[in-house]
């Protein structure tokens, strides 16, 4: 082995390997009762030198220790470490991205020695594999916020995974029921137990989960309106679950059109009668939309009842959140204000609205240029 190069007090010492590779020592103190020690590696004299100068400063800035985690550890110390303040959907969604496609394919390295050329690769070979663009932002996005994390509490010294570019996500083009196609989805459901549900869809935008999380409590018939509060939705390990809006701004009121309140009101009386020939059976948790013996409606349960409605109305067969964007598209072309949209919507902030749909509704910019025209004194286009 190689003579040692010695440096000055707490610049650490550079010495060159049998096998050829230089490497760096910095003796960090003692740490839990053991003298901690780091060791860095490199092809060159010169890039261990660099290296070693960094980890220095980081050491003397608090960012370094000698304890060096897997990518794998680390990861699933994030996971427990978020694990209350997700909601629980998300949290599957994250562990199974981490246990699925980062641990297999990272969880080996430690983890500072990972660096934006490892995430590129993952996600590149990710992509080969065939995983669809989305889930591969997914892993991205899920690595991003993990070492942010790791950055915020000292653990590693820069967001490799930030500098990396995820692919680029295609949104799947949008079908939405026109107006005289949501009048025959709506005429064809009449009488259907969900009635009042894809009655409220159409008028309100809500996602699926919070239509299903709604209760009698959080509409007011008289004065028209209806409370956000909370959503519904299927986890893979608890079932049903309630969770929170999926925004600040999913809490929200909004109004109902006289013809909705009439509708709920006549629901409503169907089914306390229902409640009353249930008897026993009947387990009252104050749904506004239940099954027949008073419990929340599973999210699968439906899809597969809104799908048949649309096979009997001779309708495409479009999703359900696709109701959502019927709901926005048809008050944007009926002039209703893109911010009055977006509140109802419970969107973050109205540029995401006009994102979403702007590009649904290019008659939108030729009726805006017709009034700017008119306004100027000019002629509108022709017809």
């Amino acid at each position: 082995m190689a003579k040692s190069k010695r440096r000055g007090s707490r610049e650490g010492s550079i010495f060159q390997r049998k096998d050829g590779r230089w490497c760096g020592q910095i003796d960090l103190g003692w740490q839990n009762g053991k003298r901690g020690r780091k060791l860095i590696y490199g092809k060159t004299q010169g890039a261990v030198r660099e290296l070693l100068t960094k980890a220095l400063h980081d050491h003397d800035r608090g960012m370094l220790s000698a304890d060096n985690p897997t990518v794998q550890r680390f990861l699933e110390d994030w996971l427990a470490s978020v694990k209350t303040s997700l909601r629980v959907r998300s949290y599957e969604r994250y562990e199974g991205i981490v246990r699925k496609h980062l641990v297999p394919t990272l969880g080996r390295l430690r983890l500072d020695r990972l660096t934006p050329a490892h995430v590129q690769a993952l996600l590149d070979a990710k992509l080969a594999s065939g995983l669809a663009p989305r889930t591969v932002q997914g892993c991205r996005i899920v690595l991003v916020a993990a070492l942010k994390q790791g950055v915020q509490r000292q653990v590693v010294s820069r967001n490799v995974a930030s500098f990396v570019p995820g692919p680029k996500v295609r949104n799947a083009e949008m079908q939405v029921f026109n107006p005289e196609q949501a009048r025959q989805f709506l005429a064809t459901s009449q009488g259907e137990p969900l009635h009042a549900l894809y009655l409220l869809a159409l008028h309100t935008g809500l996602r699926r989960g919070e239509l299903l999380a709604l209760k009698w409590e959080d509409l007011d018939l008289d004065a028209g309106t209806l409370s956000v509060h909370r959503a519904l939705g299927r986890s893979m390990t608890q079932g049903i679950v309630i969770a929170e809006p999926k925004t600040p701004q999913g809490r929200r009121t909004v109004r109902l059109a006289a013809p909705v309140v009439s509708v709920l009101r006549v629901h409503r009386k169907r089914q306390l009668e229902h409640r009353l020939m249930a008897g026993q059976e009947w387990h009252e948790q104050g749904y506004l939309s239940t099954t027949s013996r008073g419990a929340a409606i599973d999210p699968n349960a439906l899809g597969r009842d809104f799908r048949r409605v649309c096979a009997l109305a001779g309708l495409p067969a479009i999703r359900f959140h696709d109701l959502r964007h019927s709901a926005a598209t048809i008050a944007l072309s009926q002039g209703v204000h893109p911010k009055i949209v977006s509140e109802m919507l419970g969107h973050s902030r109205i540029s995401l609205t006009l994102d979403v749909y702007s590009h649904s509704l290019p008659t939108l910019q030729v009726e805006a240029a017709d009034k700017i025209a008119a306004a100027l004194g000019g002629e509108t286009r022709a017809k």
